[in-house]
């Protein structure tokens, strides 16, 4: 098998294991498969030579070791930590950076690491979605086709759990909500 087929199998893999993420209430499983989904997806990137794409994954990935350990430790992840990580983003940003779309992806990792170091998982959900869409653009200009389908996937995914968790939160009616939404359509 060549190096881009491989690359779209562990994407499928990968956004498998993060999308079982945004239905999860527990911070540390959503921690622990996170940080699976990073390695993978990292690989991914790897495979097609998108090194911005490849460093902004293996951030993640320490980032979610140390928050999955914190959290397992019943300790915060205090703002240092979080501006750290950003830091560590923009660093090897600079130095892996390629063209403009190198911003897209340490746009989303700086988001992304907002998300997981916040402590509410419908804050988490919501900023999934800004995150997938840089992905999704990403993803076209490095040219991972199943990269692009599963981020459309996981973006569907991604807002039926906000507005299940809006329903279900507010208790919202359901038409009332459609109504709502129909501005948007």
């Amino acid at each position: 098998m060549n190096r881009y087929v491989i690359s779209q199998i562990l994407v499928v893999i990968s956004l498998i294991v993060l999308g079982i993420t945004y239905l999860l209430k527990n911070k540390k499983d959503i921690m622990k498969l996170c940080s699976i989904y990073c390695v993978i997806y990292a690989t991914h990137y790897l495979l097609l030579n998108a090194r911005t794409g490849f460093c902004m994954s293996m951030i993640s990935c320490a980032r979610n070791i140390l928050f999955y350990k914190n959290e397992k430790n019943k300790k915060d992840n205090k703002l240092i930590v979080l501006l750290f990580f950003i830091g560590i983003a923009i660093f090897f940003g600079i130095l892996t950076y390629s063209d403009p779309f190198s911003l897209i992806s340490i746009t989303a990792s700086i988001i992304s690491t907002y998300s997981v170091w916040q402590k509410k998982t419908n804050v988490y959900r919501t900023l999934a979605i800004p995150v997938s869409l840089c992905y999704i653009i990403y993803g076209i200009h490095i040219k991972s086709a199943f990269s692009v389908i599963t981020e459309v996937i996981l973006l569907v995914v991604e807002i039926v759990g906000v507005v299940d968790y809006f329903i279900s939160k507010n208790k919202i009616n359901k038409d009332s909500l459609k109504e709502e939404l129909s501005w948007y359509l």
